[in-house]
């Protein structure tokens, strides 16, 4: 899909944008009138109430309004679509995130974004990911917080045509990685929490959607 700045609107406007996560949720003062283009649950929740709070956080890094005591997002101005692929207990399976995949690829979308992994590969995963890719989604996924001592990118990050990203402060242990992160976001970004509050988002999977929304700001129309 051709996209890009429209002229005098927000960053991203033009552009499209889904995300698999936990879900999103516009309760937040930041969040309020924004407008989801498409959504849908592939662990039986409803997408766009987000128990575990996880995507909502990843979200308002792109999406978020200025004036209620944080930033404003990245791309403001993308369209958005959200996958919920995690559900309530803050876990998945790669058959969820599997079928999310298949169905953001379907899309008519610029940039997919997956702030999550799994420590193996899957073939259907595999697949899954060759079929976005090959469709000319840019698709960019978190290498993981390296808390469960993986020696490199977790899955769909680790694999060819995925643009992997990881955080500034994990830095030191990607040193010793045999395939470090393709891009390292060095932007602490705020992102919304429970209650309108804010708190700085340290781990890779809001370094990923920082840099997803910052490919989608920077795309120009064709």
């Amino acid at each position: 899909m051709g996209a890009g700045l429209r002229a005098g609107g927000p960053a991203g406007a033009g552009a499209a944008l889904a995300v698999l996560d936990s879900g999103f949720n516009a309760a937040h003062p930041a969040l309020r009138g924004v407008e989801v283009a498409g959504s849908r649950s592939f662990v039986g929740g409803d997408p766009l109430r987000d128990p575990v709070g996880h995507g909502t956080e990843c979200c308002s890094i792109v999406v978020a309004r200025p004036g209620h005591g944080g930033p404003a997002g990245v791309a403001p101005g993308v369209r958005l679509y959200v996958g919920q692929v995690i559900g309530a207990g803050g876990w998945g399976d790669p058959p969820a995130l599997c079928a999310g995949l298949r169905w953001a690829a379907g899309l008519d979308i610029d940039v997919l974004a997956i702030p999550l992994g799994c420590l193996s590969s899957t073939p259907p995963l595999w697949h899954a990911i060759r079929t976005a890719c090959a469709r000319g989604v840019r698709v960019v996924a978190a290498v993981g917080n390296p808390y469960l001592g993986q020696r490199g990118p977790l899955y769909p990050a680790a694999y060819p045509g995925v643009t992997a990203v990881g955080a500034a402060r994990f830095e030191d242990t990607y040193a010793a990685w045999r395939t470090p992160p393709d891009v390292i976001v060095r932007t602490v970004p705020q992102v919304c929490t429970p209650g309108g509050g804010w708190r700085p988002g340290l781990d890779t999977s809001h370094a990923t959607l920082h840099f997803a929304g910052t490919l989608c700001a920077s795309m120009i129309a064709t």
